[in-house]
């Protein structure tokens, strides 16, 4: 390659190329991928591009791929919560000329943040990188999820809207006409909060090797030990969810916030699956916004880095357990005391459900644990649903779906199995469950119709909706009522002519 513009601090793989795209005068996207990475590859403008083997051999092995991956991808801020085989496979996904499964493989796909992925950027940076590089560029830090405001100037961060949001045009921060972008919070009371995110972001990005420290020892579970929430190695899940509602009262609620800010009870959730053992990967906005909702800050995150770096913080969670001090043994009268009670009990009463179960548990475990081997008793199992006022409670709701139906003054709808099922309020499985709702499953088969009846009731609508209908010939009348195979004799037809006729004169 002749000419590559030099790469700015902080800059994105798809900056480079618009940059290059700009100077080459390149007609289209198209033409400027087959120039950087030798093909037409649509993950350039993507949070993990591809193809970077492939550009570096373009400029010559100036920029490595390791360099271009670490310098100007956003997979720095996701290498912590990723595990080795998991980091391998996306460092060669983003190496070779494919990219399948690696923003699933990542956990970006089922974070169901992706939607909010616009390009970003910060006016008083672009005023700044115009001044001293005279260029302006798309930062990494403005790209990362939950950074809506600029963590240097803490301004409000704008971001590119239709059609300028289209990676496809190559543009740049300062080619935007006013009309090309909108700001990305609307309340100015959550920049303060939006400050703090951006700032512990920009400080993991920078530092991601503390952040696997900080990940390994426990840092979380850690913090919850300082505010009373964790004992003994345990969650108190009710002081959480406490201190989870007063803190997410005012958190912030713009683009991809609302997500995480739902509100019981899925609002916590991902909370938990967080502080307990990791299973999956997890997206790095979910740990920092945790992180300022536990009351963390980058220059305390800093510190305990540094503080905790020689021995994890899960020794210093373990530390803040309560010691065990050690009963006195209780003497022999009192044992067989409490045995004989134990004993005296009949042998149908659960041995959970005496008196002595418990002081038994504590202090004699040996003998009460012979003794439930030796006397085995058997599960006795209490029905947890009363299917037969279930089914009662079912006929009732069949009933009245079937008489819904057919009152209902619209088209009509036949009675079928689907149709009452789809009908019923409560969703109950019983087309399934035949042997728990008998009474349900014989006023279905009562209740539903014959293809027949389903005409004759079609015929009638037909009748009491159009007059005109009387006058038509019956293959105008068929064919008025949907119906392509009859099964309707002439007689029939003749009598609910008739019974309209006379309705009418009624009327």
């Amino acid at each position: 390659m002749e000419f590559f513009p030099q790469a700015f601090p902080d800059e994105t793989i798809y900056s480079l190329a618009a940059r290059y795209h700009r100077l080459a005068a390149n007609a289209s996207y198209r033409q400027t991928s087959y120039d950087l990475f030798g093909r037409y590859s649509r993950t350039c403008g993507s949070a993990f591009p591809c193809c970077l083997d492939a550009l570096s051999q373009q400029l010559a092995n100036k920029l490595s791929v390791s360099y271009l991956i670490q310098a100007h991808t956003l997979l720095p801020i996701f290498a912590p919560f990723l595990s080795s085989s998991q980091l391998d496979t996306a460092i060669k996904a983003m190496s070779g000329p494919s990219g399948i499964g690696l923003k699933m493989s990542v956990g970006l796909t089922a974070s169901g943040f992706e939607r909010f992925g616009a390009l970003k950027f910060c006016e008083r940076c672009v005023a700044r990188d115009i001044r001293h590089g005279g260029q302006a560029y798309w930062h990494r830090i403005h790209q990362v999820t939950g950074v809506l405001v600029c963590p240097y100037h803490q301004i409000v961060l704008k971001v590119a809207s239709p059609p300028f949001d289209d990676w496809r045009y190559l543009f740049l921060p300062d080619g935007l006409k006013d009309r090309g972008f909108e700001d990305a919070v609307q309340n100015q009371n959550e920049i303060p909060a939006l400050t703090e995110v951006a700032q512990l972001t920009a400080w993991g990005f920078r530092n991601s090797a503390e952040v696997s420290k900080l990940l390994t020892g426990g840092l979380l579970r850690y913090r919850l030990a300082e505010l009373g929430i964790l004992h003994r190695d345990r969650i108190r899940l009710s002081l959480l969810h406490d201190y989870l509602n007063g803190a997410m009262a005012g958190a912030p609620q713009s683009r991809e916030y609302q997500l995480l800010n739902a509100g019981e009870p899925k609002g916590h959730e991902w909370v938990l699956r967080l502080l307990r053992t990791p299973r999956r990967s997890h997206h790095p906005f979910r740990f920092y916004f945790l992180c300022h909702l536990l009351g963390l800050d980058s220059e305390r995150l800093s510190n305990l880095a540094f503080a905790f770096e020689d021995q994890g913080l899960s020794t210093f969670v373990r530390e803040n357990k309560i010691p065990y001090q050690k009963r006195n043994v209780p003497g022999e009268l009192k044992v067989n005391a409490h045995r004989e009670r134990f004993v005296a009990y009949p042998e149908s009463t659960r041995v959970h459900d005496r008196t002595d179960y418990m002081w038994l548990y504590r202090n004699d475990r040996i003998w009460l644990t012979d003794y439930v081997r030796s006397h085995h008793m058997a599960a006795i199992r209490y029905p947890y649903v009363d299917w037969a006022a279930r089914d009662a409670e079912l006929v009732v709701e069949l009933q009245k779906a079937s008489d819904c139906l057919l009152q209902s003054h619209s088209w009509p709808i036949r009675i079928s199995y689907a149709a009452l099922a789809r009908a019923v309020p409560r969703h109950y499985d019983f087309l399934r469950l035949a042997t728990k709702f008998p009474c349900a499953i014989e006023t279905v088969r009562d209740l539903v119709e014959t293809e027949h009846d389903f005409q004759l009731r079609k015929i009638a609508w037909v009748f009491a909706t159009y007059p005109q209908a009387k006058e038509m010939s019956t293959s105008n009348l068929l064919r008025l009522a949907a119906i392509r195979i009859r099964r309707v004799s002439d007689t029939e037809l003749s009598m609910l002519l008739q019974g309209s006729l006379e309705d009418s004169r009624q009327a």
